[in-house]
């Protein structure tokens, strides 16, 4: 016998079902097209892994579909795979080097490098949405970068929070991608603005300095003409509150001991 309780039973039923079918649980994280910079860089850079997930939740987890004003969590919002969140990221963030005018190349954690390498941390990518008002969805959250800058010996010359996202009110319940793709781009034009800087472009002169004065190993002449031994030279030390008369920064040459 079909009553008015279990109508009403079936067609609440129906209602969550038709919710959660039409939910989106899969994220393709992609950008818009970048925001030319003012002056690109033409120059090379190391860069090791840009996009190192360091978030306490789980990798292939970024948010959560939430139901009643308590934000109850219903089930999660994963990245597509491939790429993964930190493939993708990692790409992203290549892409806007390139569009700053830098030509990049990629080296292992453990490898030796000539120079300055550029590494990157994903320190938060959580999105939620929320059915208040259903059908009108609101979807809010943020992605927040750490950009490091390195010397060859592993000192930090340098490093720059990059972070997008928002708060969206949407006329469906698909659309948690739009603010993803929103968020991702904002932080890409921020590491085009951050890299093109100033302060980057000097923290990268002097990492690149260091790097020189390490590889030189040449000879140099010590003491009076009666006294010909020569000393080698270890490397120069970079002093970066000085600047030569060519603009560059004054490096002090670092012997070795006992006339190694």
């Amino acid at each position: 016998m079909v009553t008015r309780k279990n109508t009403r039973a079936a067609l609440s039923i129906c209602f969550l079902v038709f919710l959660l079918a039409g939910c989106q649980g899969v994220v393709p994280i992609q950008v818009k097209p970048f925001k030319q910079p003012e002056r690109k860089v033409i120059k090379m850079m190391y860069v090791g892994d840009l996009a190192r997930n360091v978030r306490k939740e789980a990798p292939r987890t970024i948010g959560y579909h939430t139901l009643t004003i308590f934000a109850i969590r219903t089930f999660p919002i994963r990245p597509t795979t491939p790429p993964g969140m930190q493939d993708a990221m990692t790409e992203h963030i290549k892409s806007a080097l390139r569009t700053a005018g830098y030509d990049i190349t990629v080296v292992p954690s453990n490898a030796k490098h000539a120079g300055p390498v550029l590494r990157g941390e994903i320190r938060k990518f959580w999105f939620s949405s929320y059915w208040w008002f259903w059908p009108v969805t609101c979807v809010g959250g943020d992605i927040k970068m750490q950009l490091i800058l390195e010397d060859p010996q592993g000192k930090t010359l340098w490093e720059k929070e990059c972070k997008g996202g928002g708060f969206m009110v949407l006329p469906s319940i698909a659309n948690v991608d739009f603010l993803v793709k929103d968020a991702a781009t904002q932080v890409c034009n921020k590491v085009i603005r951050a890299v093109t800087s100033e302060t980057f472009r000097n923290a990268y002169e002097t990492g690149n300095d260091l790097a020189q004065s390490l590889d030189r190993m040449p000879t140099e002449a010590a003491g009076s003409k009666e006294n010909a031994s020569r000393r080698k030279v270890r490397g120069y030390r970079v002093d970066t509150s000085r600047r030569d008369a060519t603009g560059k920064f004054v490096r002090t040459p670092v012997y070795y001991e006992n006339n190694q």
